[in-house]
């Protein structure tokens, strides 16, 4: 099982008592990666986001002309794949891990019961998201809509 610890230290959590996470950290399932296997693809459903245990991700784009273009390369500590868990939506981009990694699964309805328990957790994911964006428009010389 996954210590309550570990995830305090993921910034969507890091405002948590360790105590408050415990119930989340047994819904969490660990899934391991090998040097170059896809996560998901970019366009496919979603159910979960993951949290890096081990290893590196990187998270990618495919434009409309077939090039590629990373977005973020992750550690441990970081979660990605929230966006599309949280709207229901199609991935966004393409998650790759670099090296042999190791994650945490979070799935959809597991996050959306700790969200009704536990509302502050929403201003964090907000925060991250936002910051994401802005990652995202600066990658692609957009100036957003701040």
């Amino acid at each position: 099982m996954v210590s309550a610890d570990f995830l305090v230290t993921v910034p969507i959590f890091s405002n948590l008592e360790p105590e408050d996470l415990v119930p989340l950290a047994g819904k969490l399932r660990r899934r391991g990666y090998q040097k170059g296997e896809v996560i998901f693809h970019q366009d496919d459903p979603a159910d979960r986001m993951h949290i890096i245990v081990e290893g590196t991700i990187r998270i990618s784009i495919t434009s409309d002309d077939g090039r590629g273009k990373d977005l973020a390369v992750l550690q441990p500590g970081e979660c990605f794949g929230e966006m599309a868990m949280l709207d229901g939506s199609n991935r966004s981009a393409t998650a790759t891990a670099v090296d042999p990694a190791q994650t945490l699964a979070l799935y959809r309805e597991d996050f959306m019961e700790f969200l009704k328990e536990h509302p502050e957790v929403v201003a964090q994911t907000t925060s991250l998201l936002t910051s994401r964006l802005r990652s995202v428009n600066q990658i692609a010389g957009r100036p957003g809509f701040s």
